[in-house]
């Protein structure tokens, strides 16, 4: 039978056998387990037809019709059963996948096959569109991430006889003495402040409350308020924070206000006698922190 076209014996990790035929004989036995469309065979190289010349079952080679009496007259070139197809594992590099878009991602679709995820911009994570779709990226929002922050700290000593009544009523902003003011322009009305005041103070020798109140611009009504007894001639620190939604993005002032609950002189930042006390290293002090929505 003629044959056309390159040698097959060219095929490269191939293992070969060699018989003789008797023109008798059908049936040969391989070196190695394979099957019939696993193998070219040649008869005094004219390539035979699979299935149809021969069968190979296993290590048993069967003609149909048995090969003519020569020497070595039989080629059989075979590869084991999935030789040619698998891929030992760890066996592919980087230099053998094909190229890409730089910043994509490797995936699976909702049908298992390979799919690529495109490149985000620059600051975006990974999210995940759950089952059935590919992840993508996204910019980040939410989940409380501080958008700026800004803080007074007051070093100088003050004074205050101006009251802040101690009742049930809301303390207002003509009531005390102005401590120290913050302002801070919002970048989205929707994110969020979180204001700490921190005031440090004395009274003058008596004992007396001391009251602290938060304001926002021209409001009457106080943010939020503290209160700290304090015992003749002694000192103490007022801490308090207050939370709220920026409702603006134009620029808003807070205003820290403190006076005594009854008649009395309260000393701010410094000692009783209203001067101050450790040079710079006390401070009272305002800090706002903006959190995205």
């Amino acid at each position: 039978m003629p044959y056309l076209g390159n040698d097959p014996g060219a095929i490269t990790d191939a293992f070969t056998d060699t018989f003789t035929g008797d023109a008798s004989e059908t049936n040969f036995t391989l070196t190695r387990a394979s099957t019939t469309n696993s193998v070219f065979v040649r008869i005094h190289g004219v390539m035979q037809r699979n299935g149809t010349d021969f069968t190979v079952d296993g290590t048993t080679l069967t003609f149909t019709t048995a090969p003519p009496n020569a020497s070595n007259n039989i080629v059989v070139q075979f590869f084991t059963v999935g030789s040619v197809q698998e891929v030992a594992d760890n066996a592919i590099t980087l230099a053998k996948m094909a190229h890409g878009t730089d910043g994509n991602l490797i995936t699976y679709d909702a049908a298992g096959a390979p799919a690529a995820v495109a490149t985000g911009s620059s600051g975006q994570v990974l999210t995940s569109a759950g089952a059935g779709s590919p992840p993508t990226f996204a910019t980040l929002s939410g989940l409380g991430k501080i958008v700026q922050v800004v803080n007074v700290q007051d070093t100088d000593a003050g004074t205050s006889t101006n009251v802040i009544t101690n009742d049930t009523s809301i303390p207002q902003i003509s009531e005390g003495t102005e401590i120290m003011t913050l302002a801070i322009t919002p970048t989205s009305s929707s994110n969020y402040l979180l204001i700490n005041v921190e005031v440090n103070g004395v009274d003058s020798g008596g004992s007396l409350d001391m009251n602290v109140a938060l304001f926002q611009d021209s409001t009457a009504d106080a943010l939020g308020a503290a209160v700290e007894f304090i015992a003749g001639g002694t000192g103490t620190g007022i801490l308090f924070s207050h939370y709220m939604q920026a409702g603006t993005t134009s620029e808003t002032t807070f205003k820290v206000r403190g006076g005594p609950g009854a008649s009395g002189t309260m000393t701010f930042t410094g000692q009783h006698s209203g001067a101050s006390l450790f040079g710079v290293a006390m401070k009272s002090s305002i800090t706002i922190w903006e959190i995205s929505a």
